[in-house]
């Protein structure tokens, strides 16, 4: 049975949810079940238009991501980003699905990808030899076929 029992750490919530995997052994179905729900909070629940500045709400999409990394190489500030993407998206000031701080992360993200390390020039010697393997055994391939009878004027053996 499947099943983490978490509790907010930060006001002391006592509110959880329990959910279980049932597996029943009729051709092998299985089923998410609540078996437990408590909803005793000790603090104000956020409204709904609040709801979207936590983290779980917040995503940026592929597409949206390398639009952000395009107008950063062009120079354009976080700022004017965000204001150039909520006019792309049709949304109002402050409606876009992340913040500016989720495109500042995104910018750390990318550049600690792009940063060189160890594992990083393990991938690059191995794709070059690779490379030298393929060119030389091209080369081995080519001596193979070639008839080295007609270069010399006594018989190989």
């Amino acid at each position: 049975m499947d099943q983490r029992n978490r509790k907010s750490h930060k006001c002391g919530c006592e509110s959880y949810t329990r959910v279980t995997l049932r597996r029943s052994f009729d051709i092998f179905l299985e089923e998410w079940q609540v078996t437990i729900f408590k909803d005793d909070h000790n603090h104000k629940l956020l409204s709904p238009e609040q709801v979207c500045f936590l983290s779980t709400y917040r995503s940026i999409d592929k597409e949206t991501e390398k639009r952000i990394l395009l107008f950063k190489e062009a120079g354009l500030l976080v700022r004017k980003i965000m204001c150039i993407t909520e006019l792309e998206n049709n949304v109002k000031h402050g409606h876009l699905q992340f913040l500016a701080m989720d495109i500042h992360n995104l910018f750390g993200k990318v550049s600690r990808m792009m940063r060189p390390n160890d594992a990083m020039e393990l991938l690059k010697f191995c794709k070059d030899a690779k490379d030298e393997i393929q060119y030389s055994n091209m080369l081995l391939h080519l001596i193979m076929r070639t008839n080295w009878n007609t270069f010399f004027d006594y018989p190989m053996f």
